[in-house]
């Protein structure tokens, strides 16, 4: 606990340049002038001079672009990672230091300030922030940026050796600063129920998340633009926090004994099908998924006063909140039905538009069937193992073709006649490294009991992407290539810490099973420029790993091309040629074309 008094305590020794949340100039509220002696807390633990490990950590941050209630949730989310502390640094003390904190620009002190002997590392943190913010805006990161970003805060903490109970007391601190504490808190929203007051709240923060899309490019169309700054998402979560409601992540509402069952998409994803989707004024659309009812409203919106929403879920529950959503908003263009999304709902086609806001293994008969000659289809496509797009499809003769394709991830469908199962297995007896099995893959968790203890096998390809370039085309041919596809391998930050796992991102890894043999993709960096490779454990791990390493090979002749997909019925597809893979599903086929 002397770490974070200490950490605190360092905060009354900082003067900073800008204004504070509520107005106040932060440089007039410094109790100490410019370059007056402070604790360096972190000379603790062996690293002179560097004063505060939030101060990099707030340069990350910064570096992301995260407003000020964005920055609380982070912490907010690492305090979830955290068991409590023995003490609770909670006085009114305590919280102005903290809010100090904060509020302090980390730019400036390591300009100008005392941070300047340790300047590389702040603005280290400070672009490592902003290129996480560009992998995100370009899908390349499988969770919300914040919660990549609290992972990051957790290495440094980590490896700086900060005590766990003193991390979990110091971000439970700025967790309560940001969101509770009056002198950070719009009294407006915080001292009364108005509800006038609370819808005015959740205008601001709501238009505040459609600047941030428009901004990062996740909403180009005019009216899906109006159609979120006018449609009010926190009646569809009402159980969840306006900070929450109105931030780019998923809202999980419904769980099973497997994890989240049913969520309010991310709205990031939302606008990007919404747009591959082009409904009109006046257009019939089915939607498979009704979860909260918030994307049907945001349908309703667009298909306008003559157009009409069907809505479809399998979970009587799920369609009760639906309607109560719907009806809370004053939204009555939609009807929500309970049923078997599969079978879609012929009583209202020819629909002129169809989505799918679940994902799903292939395109069922039912869907195309119930789309009009001229529609569109929008779904999220689990192609093959982990790997899924969310893909426009229109009609072209005999078959289905791509008109747009993004990187997607979606709860799949269940309980029906399309469900797509899988299975989370446990690959370290701690659970620190996950394996995804999906239900044309063989996986067996028993025969892989113990892999990750075997020697690893490195091997690397000479394929190099540059900083934001995607992955997920590399992760496509490889799906769709390797014998039994390719599988999302979550893994925890303690298994990279202990140099059990070397996955190529944050998360983890995308990775492929022969029996009792695993390999996994990894990733070197020289000069800007990462090299993929993969590492192999088990009887097998070597074959596997120069296995995984000739099809990224064989890629990136390719990669140049564009991406196009194809659907076709049963016994109808093609024979692959180059660059082309037939991925068949007992819906059809899929046809996936890197087409010069």
């Amino acid at each position: 606990m002397n770490a974070a008094k200490n950490i605190l305590a360092a905060g009354q020794a900082v003067t900073a340049c800008g204004d504070l949340p509520d107005g106040r100039s932060a440089k007039q509220e410094s109790a100490f002038p410019q370059g007056e002696a402070h604790q360096p807390a972190l000379e603790l633990v062996g690293i002179p001079g560097f004063n505060r490990g939030e101060d990099v950590n707030s340069a990350l941050q910064q570096g992301a672009g995260l407003d000020w209630y964005e920055k609380g949730d982070v912490w907010a989310k690492f305090a979830c990672h955290r068991q409590p502390g023995t003490q609770v640094l909670s006085g009114e003390q305590q919280r102005r230091k903290m809010y100090r904190l904060l509020a302090t620009d980390p730019m400036w002190l390591a300009d100008n300030g005392p941070l300047s002997p340790v300047r590389q590392w702040v603005h280290a943190y400070a672009s490592a922030g902003k290129d996480l913010a560009e992998l995100a805006h370009h899908g390349r990161l499988d969770r919300g940026l914040r919660a990549v970003l609290a992972h990051h805060v957790l290495f440094a903490w980590n490896r700086l050796g900060l005590p766990y109970q003193d991390q979990k007391t110091l971000s439970e601190l700025a967790r309560e600063v940001v969101f509770t504490d009056p002198m950070t808190t719009d009294q407006t929203t915080t001292a009364t129920s108005d509800a006038g007051s609370t819808d005015d709240e959740a205008r601001r923060r709501r238009n505040g998340l459609v600047d941030q899309l428009r901004e990062q490019g996740r909403i180009s169309d005019d009216r899906v633009e109006q159609a979120v700054r006018e449609t009010p998402r926190h009646l569809f979560v009402p159980n969840t926090p306006l900070t929450e409601a109105y931030t780019n992540d998923a809202v999980y509402t419904k769980h099973d004994d497997t994890g989240a069952i049913s969520a309010a998409s991310q709205p990031g994803i939302v606008t990007m099908m919404l747009e591959q989707l082009h409904v009109t004024e006046g257009r019939q659309v089915l939607e498979i998924g009704a979860g909260t009812g918030y994307n049907a409203a945001l349908l309703a919106h667009l298909a306008g006063p003559d157009g009409h929403v069907t809505t479809i879920d399998v979970d009587d529950d799920l369609v009760t909140d639906a309607r109560t959503h719907l009806a809370n908003a004053e939204v009555d263009n939609v009807e929500v039905i309970l049923g078997d999304g599969a079978l879609g709902h012929p009583d209202g086609a020819p629909y002129d538009r169809v989505i799918a806001t679940v994902g799903a293994a292939g395109l069922p008969e039912a869907w195309r069937n119930q789309t009009a000659h001229s529609g569109r289809l929008v779904v999220p496509v689990r192609i093959a193992g982990s790997v899924a797009r969310s893909i426009a499809f229109e009609r072209c003769g005999d078959h289905w073709t791509s008109v747009d394709s993004q990187l997607c991830g979606f709860m799949p469908l269940r309980a029906g006649v399309a469900d797509d199962p899988r299975r989370i297995l446990e690959i370290t007896e701690d659970a620190s490294v996950q394996l995804y099995a999906h239900c044309e893959q063989d996986i067996d968790a028993r025969a892989l009991a113990g892999v990750l203890d075997t020697p690893a096998q490195e091997v690397w390809t000479g394929v190099e992407f540059v900083k934001a370039e995607p992955l997920d085309p590399v992760w496509l041919w490889l799906a769709c290539a390797l014998p039994n596809s390719l599988s999302r391998m979550p893994v925890h930050p303690n298994a990279i810490d202990s140099g059990l796992v070397s996955p190529m991102l944050g998360w983890g890894s995308m990775a492929t099973v022969d029996g009792s043999s695993l390999a996994y993709l990894t990733m070197r960096v020289d000069q800007g420029r990462h090299e993929i490779g993969a590492i192999g454990h088990g009887p097998a791990g070597t074959s596997l790993a120069e296995t995984m390493a000739h099809e990224i090979a064989t890629w990136s002749q390719y990669r140049s091309r564009s991406l196009g997909f194809a659907f076709h019925s049963r016994g109808t597809a093609p024979e692959p040629g180059p660059g082309q893979h037939v991925i068949t599903r007992p819906s059809g086929s899929f046809t996936v074309t890197w087409q010069a």
